[in-house]
């Protein structure tokens, strides 16, 4: 033990340390489990999400923040919860198991802070605090918070609980340049939105880290031979992530630019038109585009409409010279 005066009074996560720890071997990548912060990003109508890396010599950190809707405490509490969302029917994540699976899988230690409705909150889900503490069976999650920057204590037990939580926070989670982690609250810069920071970095039997955050400043790579861009890097990982992307990342201080994935799949059909202005030849090609744009929204297929004497392409609605 610590010094903490009790455990039982801390929330607690409706799941075994051991089956916390399995969860995460869902993800094969650091791309799919960083994604799941993102696409939580995504569903809180963030219009921002930063991810940033910190390499400090054994105390590498990453660092996940959106200014999207934030959680209250009670919404944040909900994430202790084993498989317990609060997306709705067309979002795609939003912590259902995402939190816990995704960041156990690049960490050891995960510290979440909201903002919402004059509120903060943190959640610390810590391994390294669950094994200096021997609770293997039953996962303690510390979970204080603010109402108006005064400490949310509506009961004597709340405020027990309140200052063993942000004793064991701090004790566990240490970031250069804070003297606490209440002064983390400080990088959500609005009146909501989310910060993870996702420390104790995972490492190999030999010590080293299981991730890349060395060979390229601008982004998170796997580590194997032969993989493909996607599956290497972060930054192709998220250029492609989203069909509809209405969020912008930025991934260690450089703009992701998204690319548009369907086009690379889409059938391609191509009218050749020879110029002739007959109303018979017009009306020829008229149609035959026509029937063919009819099932690109069957098909996805591209209409590409040539003129074999002026070299001009029409393409669907956009129309530029051939070159």
């Amino acid at each position: 033990m610590n010094g903490f005066r009790k455990l039982d009074h801390l929330n607690s996560a409706s799941l075994t340390l051991k089956h916390l720890l399995n969860n995460s071997t869902v993800h094969q990548s650091p791309q799919s489990a960083i994604a799941e912060f993102v696409d939580n990003s995504y569903d809180a109508n963030a219009k921002n999400c930063s991810i940033e890396v910190y390499d400090t010599p054994n105390n590498e950190r990453i660092e996940i923040l959106d200014d999207g809707d934030g959680m209250t405490r009670s919404e944040a509490l909900n994430i202790v919860k084993f498989g317990f969302s609060n997306k709705v029917d067309n979002a795609i994540g939003r912590y259902g198991m995402g939190l816990k699976s995704g960041g156990l899988y690049i960490g050891r230690d995960i510290l979440l802070l909201t903002k919402k409705d004059d509120e903060e909150t943190a959640v610390f889900i810590s391994h390294s605090f669950l094994r200096a503490e021997n609770t293997d069976e039953k996962v303690y999650i510390p979970s204080p918070s603010w109402k108006y920057g005064e400490a949310h204590v509506p009961t004597i037990e709340d405020a027990e609980r309140f200052d063993d939580e942000c004793g064991i926070i701090n004790q566990y989670m240490s970031v250069e340049g804070y003297e606490s982690f209440e002064q983390l609250f400080d990088k959500i810069p609005g009146e909501h939105g989310t910060l993870i920071i996702i420390s104790k970095l995972q490492r190999d039997p030999r010590g080293e880290l299981e991730i890349n955050i060395t060979g390229d400043k601008w982004d998170i790579q796997d580590i194997g031979d032969n993989l493909p861009p996607h599956k290497l890097s972060l930054r192709k990982y998220l250029e492609i992530l989203y069909l509809n992307p209405k969020m912008a990342i930025t991934l260690r201080g450089k703009d992701v630019y998204p690319r548009n994935v369907v086009d690379n799949w889409m059938a391609r059909y191509t009218v050749e038109y020879n110029g002739d202005m007959s109303t018979e030849s017009l009306n020829k090609t008229i149609h035959e585009i026509q029937a063919q744009k009819a099932q690109c929204r069957f098909l996805g297929k591209l209409v590409t409409l040539v003129c074999i004497r002026c070299s001009w392409k029409f393409e669907c609605g956009r129309s530029s010279q051939v070159r």
